[in-house]
């Protein structure tokens, strides 16, 4: 059994909006719980800085700030009353104190932490599956509530990547953007590495960050685009996989003793050991995608809007509750503003940084001239149920790619499949969402997408038809 498997499955009828009101007064209950947390155990205030927003930290006794902290230090600012936003934080191992049983069906719960039904234009709601966890935050007032039970069940990317979803609703209604991208550079300007797990991101930041580069982040990163692209840093953590580690014998340090669980990424905290090199923020330069070449050195090569698109907009959209067309626009004009290319990786991962700070200070009179802006188009989310499907869901895939079109997210939803659909999804060289549920019908797994789905248009392909090109 999966763990998708085990969790509430959508059913076929609608479920109801909640109201305003109800969602106000869900907030306000859950920020009620978090005063008496705080009252419990002591509240602990630690003020950061982000992107210039400057937040207080309120946390409810010591253990989710020894948890958090690490992976924020690096934004600590002295102590400020006049904050621009407030998030309070507790758990309820430590304080006694519980969470409110949610308004609604467990049903109502999506993969990525949406609440069905909770639409809100002031009051965002979550609850992250993969933490166990639950967010909610006043967007007008710029208070926010993060809860866990208990934080000993963090798993490892929760506790070096704290809090996303709280600092994502802070960012968007200032014309940020975290963006699931590395961002390394110079005195003269960074590039923002972006694309799915796997394909280059971390160990070309490390790479640069060991050989004396300005480091913004790993993982996930702030972006705005006025009065021009920017990119800040977020967290001071990067994750490799283990064997990844031994290649930089210059963090062996603030590694050693850690334990690394089978399937899991090393944790490598960077702050205060590299502090001189975490800088606050940098002028954006290039958007940059990883492939991996087949020489020791690292090149550039061009990159079609609608793969740099996909590669900076698929995990971003996949891991941000409430993240959606708004995101996807945000995404549209940043590879419009800013200059892209392909990062074609070579063997040699030493020969990486220098490349990239050639290319930073490649004269603009021998650049690639920025597109002009096109018309926006609406995201699309193209939901295709698959029972049995491992024979077809490749061709059905391709189809859609075939239709050269840069907004699209493409959901996969598996009916309880016994052949190994999962690993045919997993091994096809694009960004898709993989949903796992017991069998129910073709109905249900299409509900299940559905609910999942961030698209403004929503279209439905069966696992075994293609779609012509044109469509």
């Amino acid at each position: 059994m999966t763990p998708n498997d085990a969790r509430p499955q959508p059913q076929p009828s609608d479920l109801p909006e909640k109201t305003e009101a109800e969602q106000i007064a869900f907030f306000e209950n859950i920020l009620a719980l978090a005063g008496e947390a705080q009252s419990a155990v002591g509240a602990r205030r630690r003020c950061i800085t982000l992107a210039g927003v400057r937040i207080a930290l309120v946390f409810a006794g010591g253990r989710l700030e020894r948890e958090f902290m690490s992976a924020l230090a690096h934004l600590e600012t002295p102590t400020f009353d006049d904050a621009d936003a407030t998030l309070h934080i507790w758990d309820t191992v430590s304080t006694g104190v519980s969470m409110a049983p949610p308004p609604c069906s467990r049903d109502a719960f999506t993969d990525r932490g949406d609440i069905w039904g909770f639409n809100s234009p002031r009051i965002r709601t979550a609850f992250l599956w993969s933490e166990f966890s639950v967010c909610v935050m006043d967007v007008a007032a710029s208070v926010g509530v993060y809860w866990v039970n208990d934080a000993a069940d963090l798993p490892y990317w929760a506790k070096s990547s704290p809090m996303r979803a709280l600092f994502h609703w802070l960012m968007e209604p200032r014309g940020r953007q975290l963006i699931h991208a590395a961002a390394v550079g110079v005195a003269e300007g960074g590039v923002l590495i972006t694309g799915k797990g796997g394909v280059g991101k971390s160990t070309s930041a490390l790479a640069s960050l060991a050989c004396g580069l300005d480091y913004v982040g790993d993982d996930y990163v702030v972006v705005g685009l006025d009065p021009e692209p920017t990119v800040w840093t977020l967290y001071s953590t990067a994750k490799l996989d283990p064997q990844q580690v031994r290649q930089f014998p210059e963090f062996s340090a603030v590694t050693a003793g850690q334990t690394v669980a089978p399937g899991e990424k090393a944790v490598i905290p960077l702050f205060p050991s590299f502090s001189n090199q975490i800088v606050p923020r940098l002028p954006l330069k290039y958007v940059l995608t990883p492939r991996f070449g087949e020489t020791s050195d690292t090149a550039f090569e061009p990159v079609s809007k609608v793969d740099l698109h996909q590669a900076a907009s698929f995990t971003t959209l996949a891991q941000l509750p409430y993240a959606g067309p708004q995101t996807h626009a945000f995404i549209d004009r940043l590879i419009s503003q800013v200059e892209t290319r392909r990062i074609v990786l070579g063997g040699d991962i030493r020969a990486v940084p220098a490349a990239i700070v050639e290319l930073i200070r490649t004269s603009p009179s021998t650049a690639e001239a920025i597109a002009p802006p096109q018309p926006l188009q609406p995201l699309v989310s193209v939901i295709i149920p698959a029972f049995r499907g491992a024979a077809f869901v490749r061709d059905a895939v391709n189809s859609v790619l075939a239709q050269d079109y840069a907004a699209l997210e493409i959901i996969v939803v598996d009916d309880g499949s016994d052949d190994d659909l999962e690993a045919v999804v997993a091994s096809i060289p694009c960004e898709i969402r993989y949903l796992r549920q017991h069998n129910q019908g073709p109905a249900a797994a299409r509900n299940r997408g559905l609910r999942e789905a961030s698209g403004a248009i929503i279209a439905f392909l069966d696992v075994d038809d293609l779609w012509p090109r044109g469509r």
